[in-house]
Parts: C-alpha cells; sequence; structure tokens
C-alpha cells in the first residue's frame, strides 16, 4: 500500500509538469543572463520552482479534487500566478540594480545611470497586480447576483397546514438507533476490525423506508490489507424490532477507499468538469448496491449550486454512468442532496430584499 501510495503521488507530479511551467520565470532576460553567464543558482531555483509548482498542481487537482473548470482554476491559482509575477519582476529589478551598483564601484564611484527596466518586466508586474485585484473582487461578485440566488429556490407559499404524513409511513427509528444497531451487525463480520460503519442515509426499498450505510475502510493501512469492503448495512426505519443486516457484496470503490479507488476521485476521473455536490449509497429494488452522486454547475463563477443529475457508480466495478435531471432510474430517491436545499432555503429567506437588505 506505501509503495502504490508512493507511485501515485510520484505519477500525479510527472503529470502536472507540463502545466507547471508557469511556475517559472517569465522573463526573457532572466534567462539570456543566466545562460550568458552560467548562472548555476538562477537554473537550481527554475527547477525547484517547477517541482513545486507540480506538487502544489497534484495537491489541488489530485487530492483536494479540484473540479477542472477555468472558474475553478481561476479562485485556485490566479492569487499565485500573481504573485509569482510581481516576485519574479522585482527578482530581475532587484539583480539588474545590484548588478549595475557593481559596476560603478568597480568604476571608482564614477555617476553612472540606473538601468532602464524593459517593458516587459514592468507588464508583467502590471499583470501580476490585476490577477490580484480580480481574485479579490471576485470573491465579493456573489453580492452582485443575490436575486438569481434567491431565486433558486422555488418556493410555494400556502396559508394552510399540510396534512400529517401517515404514521404508517413515518420513520420510527432514529439515526442514533440505526448506528447502535449497525455496530452490532459490523462485528459479526469477518475481519470486523478492518472497518467501520458509513453515514446512514433514509432511503426507499421497494415502498418501506430504511437506512442504508455503506460499510467503509477504518484508516489507510486497513484498506491495503482488506482491499474491498463487504458490503452495506440495511435497517428498517419503521420497524424498531428489526435488526440490521449485512448485504454482502465486494466494494471496491467507496468513500473510505484511497487513491483510484476512492469515489469520489472516481468520479472526477470520468466527469472533470462537473461539481460533485454529495454522494451516499442506495440499492436498486433488487438490493444491488450503487452510489449516487448529485452532480452539476454553479449558477455563476462559485456560487449558487446548480443539480443537473446524477451519476451512478458501480462500487464492486467503479463503472461510472451520467443520467441528467428527470430521467434517473425510477428508484433513485434524491437527486437534490439535503445541503443543497438547505443552501437554497438559506438564499431565498437571506436575499429575499437582495443584499443590501438581508434578512
Amino acid at each position: 500500500m506505501i509503495l502504490s501510495l508512493l507511485g501515485f503521488i510520484l505519477k500525479g507530479i510527472l503529470m502536472k509538469i507540463p502545466f507547471a511551467i508557469l511556475g517559472l520565470s517569465l522573463i526573457p532576460q532572466r534567462w539570456t543572463n543566466a545562460i550568458t553567464k552560467k548562472d548555476i543558482p538562477f537554473f537550481i531555483e527554475q527547477v525547484l520552482r517547477l517541482l513545486v509548482s507540480a506538487a502544489v498542481l497534484f495537491f489541488v487537482i489530485d487530492i483536494m479534487l479540484l473540479d477542472l473548470t477555468a472558474a475553478a482554476f481561476f479562485s485556485s491559482f490566479a492569487i499565485i500566478l500573481g504573485l509569482i509575477l510581481i516576485i519574479d519582476s522585482r527578482m530581475y529589478m532587484y539583480r539588474a540594480s545590484e548588478s549595475s551598483s557593481t559596476r560603478r564601484n568597480r568604476r571608482g564611484n564614477e555617476a553612472a545611470k540606473q538601468p532602464k527596466t524593459p517593458w516587459n518586466v514592468h507588464f508583467n508586474s502590471l499583470m501580476g497586480v490585476v490577477l490580484i485585484a480580480a481574485w479579490v473582487i471576485m470573491l465579493f461578485y456573489p453580492l452582485t447576483f443575490a436575486a438569481d440566488l434567491h431565486g433558486l429556490a422555488k418556493v410555494d407559499k400556502k396559508k394552510e397546514l399540510e396534512e400529517v404524513q401517515d404514521i404508517k409511513t413515518m420513520p420510527l427509528v432514529t439515526v442514533k438507533m440505526a448506528d447502535a444497531k449497525g455496530d452490532a451487525a459490523i462485528n459479526k463480520i469477518e475481519n470486523a476490525s478492518y472497518f467501520t460503519e458509513g453515514e446512514y442515509r433514509l432511503t426507499n426499498i421497494n415502498d418501506e423506508l430504511a437506512y442504508t450505510s455503506p460499510i467503509e475502510m477504518d484508516g489507510f493501512l486497513k484498506a491495503g490489507k482488506a482491499e474491498y469492503t463487504p458490503g452495506y448495512n440495511l435497517i428498517s426505519a419503521v420497524s424498531t424490532d428489526k435488526g440490521a443486516s449485512t448485504v454482502k457484496g465486494k466494494m471496491l470503490y467507496a468513500p473510505s477507499q484511497y487513491l483510484d479507488h476512492d469515489l469520489e476521485r472516481t468520479i472526477r476521473k470520468e466527469y472533470p468538469n462537473k461539481i460533485i455536490h454529495d454522494s451516499y449509497l442506495e440499492p436498486n429494488e433488487d438490493g444491488k448496491p450503487f452510489f449516487v452522486a448529485s452532480v452539476g454547475h454553479y449558477l455563476k463563477y462559485r456560487s449558487g449550486p446548480v443539480v443537473d443529475g446524477v451519476v451512478l457508480v458501480n462500487p464492486e466495478t467503479g463503472d461510472t454512468k451520467y443520467y441528467p435531471k428527470g430521467k434517473e432510474p425510477k428508484w433513485v430517491d434524491r437527486t437534490f442532496t439535503l445541503e443543497t436545499a438547505l443552501e437554497y432555503w438559506t438564499y431565498w429567506g437571506k436575499y429575499v430584499h437582495g443584499w443590501k437588505n438581508q434578512s
């Protein structure tokens, strides 16, 4: 497992090197002077900058799992590139000034003009300032479309109370009770110490409410020993008498898996431009488990999550399939996540009178 991790990191960093070129000095005069004077420290600096830039790209894209959109890259790297441009320009001007002072000292402190800074050096510095300023401005950009955020929630106002849900279909088992039952079920499986419970979600299976929870890896080293998780827990939400049952199955891809078997990384590999809002385990009507990921885009820039559909992931094979909103399989209970719904509700209440009169 350790060798796999090292290979994953090395491969990821090497693949980012072509894009890490932006971390090098973009001032041609620095390269010309270094080649002419055989300035070894300059080339060592560039190699280090290349490697550090590749490592940062690897960490943000492959570890933090950044979506590969223009807005995502701007929000993550604009300020870094801006600082690189400014610092690089300042380094050139400092070394040019230092070289000029050395020449004057050699001539016996003769009066000499300060060397003129090339236009492209000033341009680099200006571009750095523009990038940083734009990055800061974009932090406040969502305030300019507060009305659009407010409109994301389609709210129907009613003066009359809704009828109470049929008590026969209401969940009688709480998440805490389900968790206790799941603990007892996990202790009965083989190599129980390798695993732990995932998050319990309420779902509808064959017209009966139930809690499902994927059996997850209990840490990096144990994931290397177990290779895959043995299935998921299924607990009735309408009967307090029934215990948890473990539905067995080989699950190579899960939220708690690592490297290429990580669930979100598997989805990101196939759909690099989609925003992953949330994911949960849901069995189909035959009891076969799938991970259902709610995916979409942002309304504007990086604010206002919009759900476009779901991606289904087969946890045994890692196969993925995207379904647009409204065309999901009938057994998929939710496309919108609870977090997205709450965010919409917050927008609706907070920006009902615009961002200047938040309520």
